[in-house]
């Protein structure tokens, strides 16, 4: 092969490859804010002693159990809240834990959550008996 044929391929190469713009890391650093209601049987009023844990850029809980933020409930209306602010837009997975006392039981659950626009929200975290 000549030089000049090698050179045009090697320039298709770099010129193919494009860095996405639009690739989102969730993280902080935005200006979202996620408002996470754990709810036990749709019902969040009896949740005592919540705390909800959040991961980063990912739709899966760490293996490791480390969690890159938490936050401890507090009561909005009677219903258990945990709020984080200042999130970029992309992947997380929510994990909450605590106590439910009308059926006397120790509560827990998580889910991904997918954060795709720059304003308040709010999401609910399913928790169940363990």
């Amino acid at each position: 092969m000549n030089k000049a044929v090698i050179f045009c391929i090697a320039l298709a190469a770099v010129a193919g490859c494009k860095h996405d713009d639009q690739t989102s890391i969730g993280g902080k650093g935005g200006n979202a804010t996620v408002h996470v209601y754990p709810q036990h049987h749709q019902v969040s009023d009896a949740l005592i002693d919540m705390k909800v844990y959040v991961k980063y850029n990912t739709q899966d809980a760490p293996a490791s159990s480390i969690y890159d933020d938490s936050a401890t409930c507090t009561y909005n209306a009677g219903k258990a809240l945990a709020t984080f602010e200042g999130l970029k837009n992309g992947d997380y997975y929510f994990y909450s834990q605590g106590y439910d006392t009308v059926y006397k039981q120790p509560v827990r659950g998580g889910t991904p959550y997918k954060l795709s626009k720059q304003e308040s929200q709010d999401m609910n975290i399913p928790v169940s008996e363990y």
